[in-house]
């Protein structure tokens, strides 16, 4: 008889504490890839639920809440240095599925502390059980169960390899007004994709469109005709329409509570609400949809519509200068290639 296994963890937190938001991020990076490595340790069954989620405190958060262009660059900086540290150990373990999710603490809009989950452990430096007594404190007054904590032995020479994905690149063009002189925040903002199989670079899109966002963020989900899923690789995994809008709902209410109004809605082509909604400000698209967030200003412009200010990202990217073998891996298509492969072994 074989021998059973205890209950493993599925859930991990792993919190950061960072003193701006343009801190190093070496230190944060490394506890995150030792987490990440500890959840999927080979030892007895994985549950296929695995998951994630690195709080993020930073006074800066709430500074720039309402003015967050000021603090577009290093927010994309951020997000990509967590995604890819988290991503990338994932990759190593020979779990590409692993959920992973990145809140930024005084700005989501809730307590991410008070998880109803119990099968939940908070994972974090020695220092970080001065925060788990205070989070416990809070959960024992609503009545939830203590969080559990695992140390994590910090490196005494973080390495100094972590590459935090900055880059001289610029990251945004104006439709009509110059980097100094734009907005500091957007009441509309506008973004698309086909948000399949929603992966660390979606959500780092998701997560920077909702920070440059003062009231409504439009997402359109692409709705594929035939012939666009054709042209798609592992057409057969792609997800249906209807799971990829409740999905970006999902993680865009975790990440933003209550203080956005999201208008996720289909589209049929790469223009959607932007070819007619004048009150729209500006469009946020990673490099490879660049010249398409540009075609929709020419549109705007034949249809007599003011200009959308464009803001690109450029970490995950793979047109980018500094892109890197993990990068190209984290694509809705590796996803597909990834499952396809796996139902290929099993039967």
């Amino acid at each position: 008889m074989a021998p059973s296994h205890p209950p493993r963890p599925s859930h991990f937190l792993i919190p950061l504490v960072l003193d701006s938001l343009s801190s190093p991020l070496d230190r944060a990076t490394n506890l995150i890839r030792e987490a990440v490595g500890l959840l999927l340790l080979p030892c007895g069954p994985r549950p296929d639920n695995l998951s994630v989620q690195i709080i993020v405190s930073c006074a800066e958060f709430a500074e720039y809440e309402h003015k967050p262009a000021m603090r577009w660059e290093e927010v994309q900086v951020l997000l990509g240095a967590l995604y890819m540290a988290a991503t990338e150990r994932a990759h190593e373990a020979d779990c590409p599925l692993l959920n992973v999710d990145v809140l930024f603490e005084e700005w989501c809009g809730h307590d991410p502390w008070l998880i109803e989950d119990e099968n939940v452990t908070v994972v974090g430096y020695h220092e970080d059980q001065t925060t788990l007594a205070v989070v416990n404190t809070k959960r024992g007054k609503d009545q939830l169960s203590h969080l559990h904590f695992i140390p994590i032995e910090e490196e005494e020479s973080p390495s100094a390899s972590a590459d935090t994905g900055a880059s001289a690149e610029p990251s945004t063009t104006t439709g009509t007004l110059s980097s100094a002189t734009r907005p500091l925040a957007y009441d509309n903002v506008a973004m698309g994709g086909t948000f399949d199989h929603l992966h660390a670079g979606h959500k780092i899109l998701l997560t920077a469109a909702a920070w440059l966002t003062g009231k409504r963020l439009i997402c359109g989900v692409m709705e594929l005709d035939s012939s666009r899923l054709e042209r798609k690789k592992g057409a057969k995994y792609m997800e249906p329409l209807d799971t990829r809008i409740q999905t970006v709902k999902k993680f865009l209410n975790l990440i933003r509570r209550d203080k956005l109004q999201y208008d996720v809605v289909p589209i049929s082509d790469e223009y959607g609400p932007t070819r007619s909604e004048a009150n729209i400000q500006a469009i946020v698209g990673s490099l490879e949809t660049k010249k398409g967030c540009e075609a929709v200003n020419t549109l705007r412009a034949n249809n007599k519509l003011p200009p959308l200010d464009v803001f690109t990202i450029h970490v995950l990217s793979p047109s980018a200068t500094n892109v890197t073998d993990m990068e190209l891996k984290i694509s809705s298509s590796a996803i597909r290639h990834y499952l396809e492969s796996r139902d290929a072994v099993a039967e």
